[in-house]
């Protein structure tokens, strides 16, 4: 709240001054109150001289402005805080994501899963042949997971590129064409580079046999879409935000 008690302190220093006053407390308060050079308050009574320039009344901000401003920017340092203790040495997390029916849910299929998004972009994926791709309700709530704080990857089998699906991870890493024990593997490979502890690694896929492979490897592995199942072992609507906790170890649906 530094700027709005300057504003506050400056507004009632200053009330009822004529211009050479207004000059000469303004030059005092300087030297009691540690107001920055880029100042409004300051830049509209006097200029880098030093000498007087225009009435402040005539280019100050309202208190209300100053304010919400400094409110605004309060919460921005916060929230870089946060993000930069989540990613910090030591405390880096990382959250893999396979994609087809995990971030994706069947294309083009609302009757059962009602909650996912059809999109513009074609979806090969399970011979979805022309169908549009289809975020699950987790695909479009990325950022309500805990995971928002760690850096976003995925691992996908398919070895198509989605700019949709892509475009969730924030430019975080992205694997193509790796299924089975190479989704371990891989995962192992980017914990490795982005130094990253495997405690702290979290995967989730829909396939119980991929995540089953995370067994012994230190990371943890969950299994989602488990309230809709599809044919071959594979979700149907996709992940739900629900799934995807910091649990440890690895999880199969019940």
């Amino acid at each position: 709240m530094l700027n709005a008690m300057v504003a506050i302190a400056t507004l009632s220093f200053l009330g009822g001054s004529d211009s050479k006053d207004m000059f000469e407390k303004t030059r005092s308060l300087r030297g009691i109150v540690e107001i920055p050079e880029n100042s409004v308050l300051l830049n509209s009574t006097m200029n880098h001289s030093g000498n007087f320039s225009e009435s402040l009344g005539e280019r100050t901000l309202p208190l209300e402005d100053f304010v919400k401003q400094d409110q605004h920017q309060q919460q921005q340092q916060k929230e870089e805080h946060h993000r930069q203790e989540a990613t910090g040495a030591g405390n880096r997390c990382l959250c893999i994501f396979d994609v087809d029916r995990t971030l994706t849910g069947k294309q083009e299929d609302t009757t059962r899963c009602p909650q996912n998004k059809v999109t513009h972009s074609i979806d090969p994926a399970y011979h979805g042949g022309h169908r549009h791709l289809t975020l699950s309700q987790l695909g479009q709530n990325l950022e309500s997971t805990f995971c928002k704080a760690c850096i976003l990857a995925i691992i996908s089998a398919e070895s198509t590129h989605r700019p949709v699906v892509e475009a969730l991870l924030h430019g975080g890493p992205t694997v193509h064409g790796c299924d089975g024990l190479c989704k371990v593997k891989k995962a192992t490979k980017l914990a490795s580079e982005l130094g990253v502890a495997h405690s702290k690694v979290f995967f989730f896929d829909d396939k119980a046999s991929n995540v089953m492979h995370f067994k012994g490897s230190g990371m943890n592995a969950h299994q989602v879409s488990c309230g809709s199942r599809g044919d071959g072992g594979h979700g149907h609507c996709g992940g739900k935000t629900s799934e995807v906790t910091r649990a440890s170890g690895v999880g199969t649906c019940p």
